[in-house]
Parts: structure tokens; C-alpha cells; sequence
């Protein structure tokens, strides 16, 4: 049964990492494209990206201290959303590589965890552009969600995506490493 249960959790984060990189190529390919086609692309894109970070929370929901790391992943991403201009490869990757090791360092599954980074960033950042409208009292149409791609480099989102990965990925072999060396350090020779 316990077996069960982790296997599903495995597959539920595997849904969600994979689908935020189909939801990074989507959105790369929404900016490459012009008029309703771009539009349409990057909704979807959009839809696959939010899916892929509910999968990921899914998927992780046993782990333990799971509030704590959907604390810490929400504050790092918040902060990520406010320091970090994703229109830009000079900020977006290396902001998403330290967001998502910071998160993997304090996380008992680092690469899953640093995933969550960049699958929030998404909804922290609608929120983020809709929230002060309508703090504001929403009137004469402020609170607008745009539909066209963002303005940036094609493959801006995907490397956001990929550097968090890749910074939990090398968190993840630091630990082998460390604890591989405890391990031969306490061992009779």
C-alpha cells in the first residue's frame, strides 16, 4: 500500500515536471507566432503550466514538511516575481537557478521541489498584476488579464523552468556526494 502511494506521488510530480516543459515550449512557441493563433497558444500554454504546478503540489503532498515547503517555494517565487525580469535571459535563469536551489536546499526532494519555483511563478504572477486592480476597487476595467505572449525571448520561459530543475538536480548530487562520504568516512576499513 505504502508502495502504492509513493509510486503515485512519483507520477503525479513526473506529470507536473514534464508538463511544465511542454508548457514552456508552448509558450515559446505563442511568442514566435503572431495575431489568434499566438493567443490561443499561449492560453493553453498557460492552462498546461497551471495544471503542471497543481500535478507537482499533488505529487509532493506526503512530504514531509510539505506546508513549510510550499511556504518557502511560494516566498521564494513571490520574491522572484518582484526581483527577477523574466524578459530578460541576464535575470530570469540565474534568479531561477538560486530560487530553485534555495528551495531544494531546505527540501527533502530537491529537483521536485525546485520545479514548484517556476510553477508558481505563473499564478504568483497574475496575481501579482491583478491583485493591486482590484485592491484598487476594479473600476473602469483595470483588472485585465493579457492574452497575448509575454514580451520576451522565446526561450526565456523554458530556461526559467530548466535552471530551477537543474539547480535542484545539483543540490541533489551534492547530497549523494556528501552523504556517500559520510558514508565511507564511518565505515570500517
Amino acid at each position: 500500500m505504502m508502495r502504492r502511494r509513493l509510486a503515485d506521488q512519483d507520477r503525479w510530480v513526473w506529470v507536473g515536471a514534464i508538463g511544465l516543459v511542454v508548457a514552456g515550449l508552448l509558450v515559446a512557441a505563442a511568442i514566435v507566432t503572431d495575431g489568434a493563433p499566438s493567443r490561443g497558444i499561449n492560453g493553453i500554454g498557460a492552462l498546461v503550466w497551471l495544471a503542471s504546478s497543481v500535478a507537482l503540489l499533488v505529487g509532493l503532498r506526503r512530504e514531509p514538511r510539505y506546508l513549510v515547503g510550499v511556504i518557502l517555494a511560494t516566498g521564494v517565487t513571490v520574491l522572484l516575481s518582484f526581483a527577477v525580469e523574466p524578459t530578460s535571459l541576464a535575470t530570469a535563469v540565474p534568479g531561477f537557478a538560486l530560487g530553485g536551489a534555495a528551495v531544494a536546499v531546505a527540501t527533502a526532494r530537491p529537483v521536485a521541489w525546485a520545479l514548484l519555483v517556476p510553477g508558481l511563478w505563473l499564478p504568483v504572477h497574475l496575481l501579482t498584476a491583478v491583485l493591486p486592480a482590484i485592491l484598487r476597487g476594479g473600476s473602469g476595467g483595470d483588472a485585465s488579464v493579457r492574452t497575448d505572449p509575454p514580451p520576451t525571448s522565446a526561450i526565456v520561459p523554458l530556461l526559467m523552468i530548466v535552471s530551477a530543475g537543474v539547480a535542484g538536480w545539483l543540490v541533489l548530487q551534492v547530497r549523494a556526494r556528501r552523504d556517500g562520504a559520510r558514508g565511507m568516512a564511518s565505515s570500517p576499513r
